[in-house]
């Protein structure tokens, strides 16, 4: 988790400084989930994230195109 939060917390940095402010929101919230989530329920949180990286996915794709 701490690994993830690290990597998403540097993603909505660039996001915000390139003007994505909902997709950098949206990687701050998930920073919070990862660092309040316990050991009992990660699957949960990991959910969020791989849907996060899929939704920034598209869009950087849609960018390239």
């Amino acid at each position: 988790r701490a690994t993830a939060a690290l990597h998403l917390h540097r993603q909505a940095g660039g996001l915000g400084a390139v003007g994505a402010t909902a997709l950098a929101a949206q990687a701050n919230a998930l920073v919070e989930r990862l660092q309040e989530a316990d050991d009992t329920d990660p699957e949960a949180v990991s959910a969020e994230v791989v849907d996060f990286v899929a939704r920034l996915q598209l869009q950087l794709q849609r960018l390239a195109h």
